[in-house]
């Protein structure tokens, strides 16, 4: 049956070759084991393996082993706060404060640091409910004070324990000022910049003595912001994005602080050094493991056009170079990539402009759009092809296209859906401000990553790229563990040099193995761009 030794080292094995499905079963399998034993389950064990799926942001399966170890009988009450956090990221507010409410009122004067963790916990569901501006204005007055309560209570308490706690508190203050929402009472000394000061001061002095975790070097970074140092915030941003101990979860947690409380990315005028740090978070995050990348295409825009102006080297130094290059690349990919559908403002799949010549000599160098032939086709086999009279295509990154959309002008290529369900294209007038993808010369490696780009659930631009190993390849079709959505169905597969490899067009749970190999896995899976060029020669 295995120990729970046995599950610590077995799961970090998994998530260490980035097996994401084969973490996942293995909790799940563990879930099966709770229930047909009544022996307890070590507790600190239990904190681990939660601990790991949440760095790799597996967020349901961290919440359906944290269920079965209550269930079981863990009475650690870290159990029930990771419980909590696996609903707050999934967007699950009112029963994560449910959760977190009671074991705030259970730990209070018996468990200090779980205490403290409930609280702060409790603090950022209602800071996501205030930030995401929804709600009219004295609800959203009462979120923002619960919020500041649920960090400054702790911080209070010990603000040389919890100065994560502290931050929270400086950056919902000055949003409070922007917003012109008022904060509620507060004690003496309970400002940005006090606060700011004290909270940095005493960072750097543990710096000194060598003691920060990662989670302090985000921390001196975000009081740097709040003291209007951009310099000084830069600085501890490289070394955050450094730090080895900085996986994907704490990556997206701070870049959602950056973008959407401090809103660095927009709206207004923001230094063009805090928006070169945005721009080294984002970068960082998307070659993190379970690194996923979600901006509005304003926001892309904006970088792109920062990391096409700013000498790289200079700003973020030699070291960081290469990490900001390969990210505008990727930036650069976006601009090529289309949603498309029956109307602009909804999608049912997307595309990607290729040079004409890439893909058939005769087709000379003009851009032509490649998606599925289940997302346009002249003879539609599914219900949910569009033909090529009903299709409107929408730029969403291109900066010479906002507000624009394109028609179908020519069927150039189709395969169908059991060949190579892929559809060539050309549009009715250019794409200004797109940039064709480049197509790769050579296979992507056996041991490579993915990176899909698309239009997930028919919404805004997408990096998808959480757990994207690439999983087997034959001579047409290549699997992978990217990450996609209803509506990706089209998107462009890159390579780590953001060379176009593949069309993405299936994914499945069971999905059958390629070259004839027995069973069937959890994977997406892609036409390689190779034998599109082939089939496409072949018929010209």
């Amino acid at each position: 049956m295995g120990t729970a030794k046995d599950d610590v080292a077995i799961c970090q094995a998994l998530a260490s070759a980035r097996d994401h499905d084969g973490l996942v079963a293995h909790c799940t399998a563990l879930q099966r084991r709770l229930a047909a034993t009544a022996e307890p389950y070590p507790d600190l064990t239990a904190l681990k393996l939660l601990g790991l799926l949440r760095r790799r942001r597996c967020f349901g399966a961290m919440e359906a082993l944290a269920d079965a170890l209550l269930q079981a009988g863990g009475k650690h009450p870290g159990l029930r706060r990771q419980y909590a956090q696996a609903l707050i990221d999934q967007g699950r507010y009112t029963a994560a404060q449910q959760v977190l409410a009671a074991l705030a009122d259970a730990t209070h004067g018996h468990h200090p640091g779980e205490w403290a963790e409930a609280q702060g916990l409790l603090g950022r569901v209602h800071k996501q409910l205030y930030v995401n501006g929804t709600a009219r204005a004295d609800r959203a007055a009462a979120w923002l004070q619960q919020a500041l309560a649920g960090y400054l209570g702790p911080y209070r308490a010990a603000p040389q324990r919890h100065p994560w706690h502290g931050i929270n508190a400086v950056a919902l203050l000055a949003r409070a000022a922007r917003d012109g929402t008022d904060p509620g009472p507060l004690q003496p000394g309970e400002a940005v910049g006090p606060l700011a000061e004290g909270i940095l001061g005493r960072l750097e002095e543990a710096d000194a003595d060598g003691g920060l975790a990662v989670w302090d070097l985000a921390t001196a970074m975000e009081a740097c912001v709040a003291l209007d140092r951009p310099e000084a915030a830069l600085a501890w941003a490289r070394r955050y994005t450094d730090d080895p101990r900085a996986d994907a979860f704490e990556m997206a947690s701070t870049l959602r602080q950056m973008t959407e409380v401090w809103q660095l990315a927009g709206p207004g005028p923001v230094h063009p050094t805090l928006q070169a740090l945005v721009q080294l978070l984002r970068a960082a995050l998307m070659q993190r493991d379970g690194g996923e990348l979600r901006a509005p295409a304003t926001e892309l825009q904006a970088d792109l056009r920062g990391l096409q102006t700013t000498d790289l080297q200079r700003v973020f130094g030699t070291d960081r170079y290469v990490t900001l290059d390969w990210y505008r690349r990727g930036l650069e990919r976006c601009t090529a990539v289309a949603r498309i559908g029956r109307d602009p403002s909804r999608g049912d799949g997307t595309g990607f402009l290729v040079e004409g010549r890439e893909l058939c000599p005769d087709w000379g160098d003009e851009p032509v759009l490649v998606t599925n032939a289940h997302v346009i086709s002249p003879t539609p086999e599914v219900a949910i092809a569009l033909r090529p009279q009903e299709v409107v295509v929408t730029f969403e990154a291109a900066e010479g296209a906002a507000g624009q959309h394109r028609r179908v002008a020519e069927m150039l290529f189709h395969s169908r859906i059991g060949e190579l369900d892929t559809t060539v294209v050309r549009l009715n007038r250019p794409v200004p401000g797109a940039r064709p993808v480049p197509v790769a010369e050579v296979p992507p490696r056996a041991d490579g990553r993915l990176y899909a780009v698309g239009h997930p659930l028919g919404g805004g631009l997408s990096f998808s790229l959480q757990d994207n190993l690439l999983i087997d390849i034959d001579e047409t079709r290549v699997q992978y563990r990217t990450p996609t959505e209803r509506g990706s169905s089209g998107s462009p597969v890159f390579d780590d040099r953001w060379e176009l490899v593949a069309l993405h067009h299936a994914g499945s749970p069971v999905l059958p193995r390629l070259g004839g190999k027995p069973g069937r896995l959890a994977a997406n899976q892609g036409i390689r761009i190779d034998a599109i060029r082939a089939a496409i020669a072949r018929r010209t």
